[in-house]
Parts: structure tokens; sequence; C-alpha cells
């Protein structure tokens, strides 16, 4: 009798413990599955304090910051908010083509169409 027990007690364990690995994996892939970004992806001519404040504002109005361009040499490389200063201005060809923003998606805080021209 005690034998029988034991048996139902390990087969319901069992049982259990099945079940919860199953649940275990759903969720994690459930978790996984990624949402469609849907905001505008822009590239930021500039990674000075203007830009920083760019990089705090955009994604609030619907717009993500894939890449900041600036002529200072000690910005190479760098980061500002994630964000990576991926070249000079005169790279900006190389940058859209590695980056992808959406169409003509660029952003400056000094937007003056003399200086939106030259870029």
């Amino acid at each position: 009798m005690l034998v029988k027990q034991n048996r139902i007690v390990a087969a319901l364990t069992e049982g259990f413990l099945v079940a919860m690995s199953v649940t275990m994996a759903w969720l994690q892939r459930a978790q996984t599955k990624t949402i469609p970004d849907r905001r505008k992806r822009v590239v930021v001519i500039g990674a000075g304090a203007g830009a920083a404040m760019l990089l705090r504002e955009l994604p609030r109005n619907g717009y993500l910051v894939v890449a900041l361009v600036d002529d200072d040499p000690q910005k190479a490389g760098a980061r500002i908010h994630g964000v990576p200063v991926a070249g000079r201005v005169n790279d900006l060809t190389e940058v859209v083509r590695k980056f992808h923003p959406d169409g003509d998606s660029f952003c400056h805080r000094r937007a003056d169409a003399p200086h939106l021209r030259s870029v």
C-alpha cells in the first residue's frame, strides 16, 4: 500500500514538474517576441549639449536616434546617452548606409537654410 502511494506521489510530482517546464518555456518564448518599434529613425548632426537635449526629447515625440555625427575628432567613437558618434558630417553617407534612418531624417540644432544645404 505504501509503495502505491509513493508511486502516485511520484507521478503527480513528475506531472507537476512537466507542466511547470512547459509553462516556463511558453512564458520565455512569449517574452522574446519583439514588438515592432514604430518610432522614426533619425541621425542627429552634432554631438554637443544641444544633441544631448535632443536625445532626451526626441524619443518622447516618436523618434529613435540611431546615430550622431560630429566634426570634433575627440567625440569620434564616443557614446552620448547610449547613442554612438558614428563619424564626421562628411561621413554622413556612410552613416546613413550603416544605421538606416527613415528617409532623409536628420536633426540639427542650427537649422538655418545655408547650413542645411551644406549638409
